[in-house]
């Protein structure tokens, strides 16, 4: 570490405060995501058992296993419902686009979400005088990168404070979208005669994952 002044030092330690209270609100933001997938496997199994879907969601730590338990599900469910109109066809097309859009971004943000619970600290000041403090992936040793007294802040490797928040607000993001596919999935709505009702809930989502809906008339 290089010599700091008591107030770089404070300097220092208030940042890097900061940095674990984002991982804090990153971890929780993301956990969230879990719950909503509980929600539309609940929505979808044929028991409605939610609890019972709980539990095949927690039951691996694996989020691409979890996007895949949900895909599959999807696929297995709403197959019969797009045969029953033109209109369902569309709807059950939208649905999976939408999920899909909405599974990138989940992989986007897991690589934060990751560095968030395994990442190593890396926190110092740059030749600059700079305060930098950052998450590296855990595989990295401080030691064997180039010597940050030499970097400008603006490319020191790593995850910032703001890099989490900003996968913060995304999760909020991620979540309000999947409880949107999860009340177009409801069953006693999507397998009506007409699912029109369905129309305002699927323009909305549309919006968000930038997938415009445009129901056959």
């Amino acid at each position: 570490m290089e010599n700091l002044s008591k107030s770089e030092a404070r300097d220092l330690e208030a940042q890097t405060q900061k940095l674990y209270e984002a991982v804090g609100r990153a971890m929780l933001a993301f956990s969230g995501i879990d719950s909503c997938f509980a929600i539309i496997l609940g929505r979808l199994s044929l028991a409605q058992d939610t609890t019972l879907a709980s539990l095949t969601i927690y039951s691996t730590n694996s989020v691409d296993r979890k996007l895949e338990l949900v895909k599959e599900m999807i696929d297995l469910r709403l197959s019969n419902i797009a045969t029953i109109s033109s209109k369902h066809a569309h709807m059950v097309e939208f649905l999976t686009k939408s999920f899909d859009e909405i599974s990138k971004k989940i992989r986007r943000t897991k690589k934060i979400r990751n560095r968030c619970a395994h990442g190593n600290l890396l926190n110092g000041k740059t030749q600059r005088g700079t305060i930098y403090v950052r998450l590296i992936e855990p595989m990295l040793i401080p030691a064997n990168l180039i010597k940050m007294s030499n970097l400008d802040p603006r490319t020191i490797p790593g995850t910032s404070q703001n890099d989490i928040l900003v996968m913060v607000g995304e999760c909020d993001g991620i979540r309000e979208n999947l409880m949107l596919l999860a009340q177009l999935i409801e069953p006693s709505l999507l397998q009506s005669k007409d699912c029109s009702a369905l129309d305002p809930i699927a323009r909305k989502l549309g919006l968000a994952v930038q997938i415009p809906f445009h129901p056959p008339q």
